[in-house]
């Protein structure tokens, strides 16, 4: 009986929907660059999507498409050249994600029009550590793998799943965006 009660689990969680992966990190494809991007689930040992600049000749930060498994999309500006909003697109859903403050990069709120989530630098201009902490849909931090180094990234993805997948990637496009060096 236990081991029918085991196998079940297992399919069951084979079958779970994107939104439900728990993401762990995620690192620039090349040291020289921050316009392509491996992310991790479940763990770090093998890429499991990528965020990708669209446009990169020559480099244009207001345009990327991510694409994990069979599920792809794109975050763009809202509004041309405008980099305080961005809109997520992707799996039926958009995503809109407005700096809270006018110029001030690190703090945003990011919704889905049925509920919204805050993402902000933990300690000022300390651009190394990132938290969503809801008391609704959870816990999600994002800090440098090592410090000053914003290349590599981990991920304690603790949000509920009610939190869609293209919401996680508008909180990680983020703290890639507003934590990269853009020459």
């Amino acid at each position: 009986m236990k081991m029918r009660h085991i196998l079940l689990c297992l399919l069951l969680s084979a079958n779970l929907p994107l939104s439900a992966q728990v993401l762990t990190g995620f690192s620039a494809r090349y040291n020289n660059s921050f316009v392509d991007w491996d992310i991790y689930v479940d763990s770090l040992d093998n890429s499991a999507g990528n965020l990708t600049m669209t446009w990169q000749n020559p480099d244009d930060w207001t345009q990327w498409s991510y694409r994990m498994g069979d599920i792809s999309g794109n975050i763009k500006t809202k509004w041309q050249k405008d980099l305080t909003q961005w809109e997520t697109r992707g799996s039926n859903k958009t995503i809109s994600a407005q700096m809270m403050w006018s110029n001030d990069p690190r703090e945003w709120r990011v919704t889905d029009n049925k509920f919204s989530l805050e993402i902000k630098c933990r300690f000022g201009n300390n651009w190394n550590e990132w938290i969503v902490d809801d008391s609704k849909r959870g816990f999600f931090r994002v800090i440098t793998r090592y410090e000053n180094d914003p290349r590599d990234w981990l991920i304690e993805d603790e949000l509920d799943p009610s939190v869609s997948f293209p919401m996680k990637m508008t909180l990680l496009y983020l703290v890639m965006f507003n934590s990269v060096p853009k020459q």
